[in-house]
């Protein structure tokens, strides 16, 4: 049983979703891609398990509410990123062009739309493990 780890980078910005794969199941940390996400798994015509949530900010989720619709998977998150990622100001979206201008240098054309995502279907406190296929993943909050 060979596990596959694929990095997909964003199509807005300089981040990533990645693909865990094992024998056509996949769980996808981060909902930072669309495109590239859909092409991967349409492709090799996987089954999408889960969604993993790492933290609120909206460089990672997105297309979140994409991949959602596009899959149906549970989406897992510690409790404080599960309330984050539905406002504005914790997901930072109300200041994404300014940031997007300091990580590049480049100014966009037109404004970014702030947005909110809708809550984890899976949260935990502290801690959370997942055993799915033979396999066991530990979650750990880390404030940061």
């Amino acid at each position: 049983m060979a596990v596959n780890v694929m990095q997909i980078p964003s199509e807005k910005m300089d981040s990533n979703s990645y693909l865990v794969e094992e024998n056509g199941h996949v769980i996808i940390i981060d909902g930072a891609s669309c495109e590239g996400v859909l092409r991967a798994v349409e492709s090799n015509g996987w089954q999408v398990d889960y969604l993993l949530l790492t933290h609120e900010h909206f460089d990672h989720i997105w297309f979140l509410e994409e991949l959602r619709q596009a899959y149906g998977m549970p989406v897992a998150a510690c409790r404080l990123t599960s309330e984050r990622i539905q406002d504005v100001k914790a997901n930072l979206s109300n200041i994404a062009d300014v940031l997007y201008y300091f990580k590049t240098g480049i100014v966009r054309e037109g404004k970014s739309k702030s947005f909110t995502c809708a809550p984890a279907d899976l949260t935990f406190e502290d801690t959370w493990s997942l055993d799915r296929r033979g396999h066991r993943f530990d979650f750990v909050r880390l404030p940061g």
